[in-house]
């Protein structure tokens, strides 16, 4: 079945091309609209009603454009939001937590796991819930970071550098750090700069396998179109960084 329809991805920013980057390498056929919705970031600092009513806003926008799947590329919104997504929206959806950390089905027994995330996630308990019904003998340690978000917005590694410390000095002893907030792959350069013996873990590549197979049931696209970029606030670095993933269109809402 061909559907030449488009898939919605959409993050608070920039943090979600780390997994559009990835839905491109498995889907190159696929056409895409990616919604940053930087007037409203970071999520990771709002409550549950507010990431509600920011999904609302962003999957109806995508519906009257006709998307075929939703990618929340996002992972606050994929732990706080995503099974409300899937009572209130008939459209197949693919998020950061249930599809990203499919991996930990491959982990073996008492691997220890650090994760860092933003404190919205962290306080949701999600990823504790999925890694445990995915593989029950792995141990977890979660860590909110809520100041990285920010200075990977503002392109600000010198201040990244100063703050990871604060954060995974106490993270020595993990087999695997986890990123739990699809800005983090941004910094895998400086974290491995600093900690050069941490295996990290990017679910965006996994994400990207679910996508994959859920497009055997709705439909992959016979030819590539365009790829539109939406963004709800004038950022010149956002758009600077967008430029670097080749849209189409640039659309400000």
């Amino acid at each position: 079945m061909v559907n030449n329809n488009p898939i919605g991805v959409f993050d608070s920013g920039m943090g979600g091309f780390t997994v559009y980057q990835q839905l491109q390498k498995m889907l190159p056929n696929e056409n895409f609209i990616y919604f940053a919705d930087n007037n409203n970031s970071p999520f990771g600092d709002k409550s549950v009603q507010q990431i509600l009513d920011i999904n609302d806003r962003i999957i109806q926008y995508f519906l009257e454009h006709q998307v075929k799947m939703v990618v929340v590329a996002c992972n606050t919104s994929s732990a706080l939001a995503i099974d409300y997504d899937k009572i209130n929206y008939d459209v197949p959806f693919v998020d950061m937590i249930q599809d990203g950390l499919s991996f930990a089905r491959d982990l073996e027994p008492a691997t220890r796991v650090g994760i860092i995330a933003t404190q919205a996630t962290v306080n949701s308990e999600s990823y504790l819930k999925i890694l445990a019904a995915y593989n029950s003998n792995i141990k977890v340690f979660q860590q909110a970071t809520p100041e990285l978000v920010p200075l990977i917005e503002s392109g600000d590694m010198d201040g990244v550098k100063a703050i990871l410390p604060k954060y995974l000095d106490s993270y020595e002893i993990m087999d695997a750090l986890l990123y739990g907030c699809s800005h983090y792959p941004h910094i895998d350069g400086v974290v491995k700069e600093l900690y050069p013996n941490f295996q990290t873990i990017d679910p965006a590549e996994f994400v990207a396998k679910s996508a994959y197979e859920k497009l055997k049931e709705v439909g992959f696209s016979g030819k590539k179109d365009k790829d539109i970029f939406v963004y709800t606030k004038l950022q010149p670095r956002l758009l600077e960084t967008a430029e670097k993933y080749n849209f189409t269109e640039y659309n400000l809402v």
